[in-house]
């Protein structure tokens, strides 16, 4: 979904971290998946992603409803 990708490389994610001052995103169109993928499914549904962004304060996950949120969070809706 291009709104999740964008949201990706845009604020939420990559340029709020500390210490990021520049960033480059290469976009690939043929993944290579293992034949076994460690998932670790999380427990409960948490405020805050893993990633320590706050899904419930993002604009581009609740206002602009481009990005689908962490799925570890209450905030993550399912794609359509």
């Amino acid at each position: 979904n291009e709104d999740v990708l964008e949201s990706c490389m845009g604020s939420c994610i990559v340029r709020t971290m500390k210490g990021i001052r520049r960033s480059e995103v290469y976009i690939a169109r043929d993944l290579a998946i293992p034949r076994y993928v460690l998932v670790r499914t999380p427990l409960k549904k948490v405020d805050r992603a893993p990633s320590g962004v706050d899904c419930g304060r993002c604009p581009l996950c609740i206002a602009n409803r481009k990005c689908l949120g962490c799925p570890a969070t209450k905030y993550y809706r399912e794609p359509s």
